[in-house]
C-alpha cells in the first residue's frame, strides 16, 4: 500500500536515526578512557628514601692524636672513612667513567708491546687492593666520588684512634692478624681478608700490611714528597706505626723506584713510620683509600635529597605533569649524573608502577651514558 510519503515512526517520535547507538558508543569511550586514564590520576606516590650514608665508609669522631704518636697530639675533626682499601674492580669503574684516565702499570698487556691498555684488572684481582696508581690520580678517583685522600692525622684517626696502642687492633702480637712478612704471603690478598685485624676504633680493615696507602700530606712544608702509611706484605709487623718507644723503631733498607721509570733505583734507610714519596711515583705495594669531610658528605647529602624530590617528580603520569615535571627531572637527574645512581637505584626497588620504573631506568641508563658505564 503506499504511503504517499507519510513520515517515518522514528521521524514522527522527534528522534533521528542511530541516536542510541552513537550515545551508547559515546558512553563506551567514555568508559574505556576512565578505565586507562584512571590510575595517571591518581596522585603519585612520594618515595622515601633511606638517610644518605657514602657506600663503604664509616663514621669516625674528631679528637686529639696521643701524644705517644709521633703526630704529637693533632687535633682530628670528625670524617669519614674507606672502610677498606680501593680494589681493582673499584677502579676499574672508575676508568670506566673517565675514558682519558691511564691503567694501572700492572694491567697493560706483559707481552704485547704498544698494543693499548686493558681497561680491566688481571683476572682474579678484582678484590684486591689496587696499586701503580700516583698521587695525582688517586686525587682524581676519590674527587670523582666526591672524597679525598686522607691527611696523615686522619690516616693515624682510622688506624689507632685514641687508644694509642701499638696495633688498630689493641697490644696483641702474637697472632698473624695482617698481611704482612709473618703471614708469608708474599703478595697482596684481598681486602678485609684478616678480620681479626680490623682497627677497634674505627672499623677499618686493613690499616696494616698489605699494601701502604697515600696521605696527602707533605713531609715539610714546601716538600713535593707526601706521607704514605701502613706498611706492606714485605714489612715486619712490628715498626709500620709510629706508636713505638724511639728506641724500638724499626729501619729498614729499601730500593726505591722514582717516577720517570728511567731514574735508576738508590737505596734508602727508610724507617717504615716515616716513609715518603713524590706524588708521580707508583709501585706494586703502593695503593690508597678515601676519606670525606664534613663539607664533602654535606655535597652528596643535598644531592641524595634532590634525587628524592625528584624521583617524586618521575611518578607523575597525567600528560600535564608529564610536559611540566616529568621531563625537567629526567633532566635535571641526568645533570646531578653519578651521585644521582644510587638513589635512583634504591628508589627503584620501591616502585611497583612499571610506567615510573620505566621513567627511572630511562635517566639512569642516560647517566650511566654520560659518566661512560655503558
Amino acid at each position: 500500500m503506499d504511503t504517499g510519503g507519510a513520515p517515518s515512526q522514528s521521524t514522527m517520535s522527534g528522534r533521528r536515526p542511530g541516536g542510541w547507538g552513537r550515545r551508547v558508543a559515546l558512553a563506551a569511550l567514555v568508559a574505556i578512557w576512565v578505565l586507562l586514564t584512571w590510575r595517571a590520576i591518581q596522585p603519585p606516590v612520594r618515595i622515601r628514601l633511606p638517610a644518605f650514608e657514602p657506600e663503604g665508609m664509616v663514621l669516625l669522631g674528631g679528637g686529639a692524636i696521643p701524644a705517644s704518636s709521633g703526630l704529637k697530639g693533632a687535633d682530628v675533626a670528625p670524617f669519614r672513612m674507606d672502610r677498606f682499601e680501593v680494589t681493582e674492580g673499584d677502579f676499574a669503574e672508575f676508568l670506566g667513567a673517565n675514558p682519558d684516565e691511564p691503567a694501572p702499570y700492572h694491567w697493560l698487556p706483559p707481552d704485547v708491546p704498544g698494543a693499548g691498555q686493558r681497561r680491566e684488572p688481571p683476572p682474579g684481582t678484582e678484590e684486591f687492593p689496587v696499586v701503580h696508581v700516583d698521587l695525582h690520580q688517586a686525587r682524581r678517583y676519590a674527587a670523582w666520588r666526591g672524597a679525598h685522600i686522607p691527611t696523615v692525622e686522619e690516616w693515624e684517626w682510622a688506624a689507632l684512634g685514641a687508644q694509642g696502642d701499638a696495633f688498630p687492633w689493641g697490644i696483641d702480637a702474637a697472632v698473624i692478624r695482617a698481611n704482612t712478612q709473618e703471614a708469608g704471603f708474599e703478595g697482596r690478598t684481598p681486602v678485609g681478608f684478616f678480620p681479626a685485624g680490623v682497627a677497634r676504633g674505627s672499623g677499618c680493615y686493613g690499616m696494616v700490611g698489605n699494601v701502604t696507602e697515600w696521605t696527602d700530606s707533605p713531609a715539610r712544608y714546601g716538600d713535593d714528597r707526601f706521607f704514605v702509611r701502613g706498611g706492606s706484605y714485605r714489612d715486619p709487623l712490628v715498626g709500620i706505626l709510629n706508636t713505638h718507644a724511639p728506641g724500638s723503631r724499626l729501619v729498614q733498607r729499601e730500593n726505591r723506584v722514582i717516577e720517570p721509570q728511567s731514574a735508576p733505583p738508590f737505596e734508602q734507610e727508610v724507617p717504615i713510620d716515616d716513609r715518603i714519596e713524590p706524588p708521580g711515583s707508583h709501585s706494586s705495594i703502593l695503593g690508597f683509600r678515601c676519606a670525606m669531610n664534613e663539607a664533602e658528605y654535606g655535597r652528596q647529602r643535598d644531592a641524595w635529597a634532590r634525587v628524592e624530590e625528584l624521583v617524586y617528580d618521575l611518578a607523575h603520569r597525567d600528560l600535564v605533569s608529564g610536559f611540566w615535571r616529568v621531563r625537567p627531572a629526567k633532566r635535571e637527574l641526568v645533570e646531578i649524573g653519578y651521585f644521582a645512581l644510587r638513589p635512583l637505584r634504591m628508589a627503584r626497588r620501591q616502585v611497583a608502577d612499571d610506567a615510573v620504573r620505566a621513567n627511572i631506568d630511562e635517566v639512569v641508563a642516560a647517566i650511566e651514558r654520560k659518566v661512560g658505564l655503558r
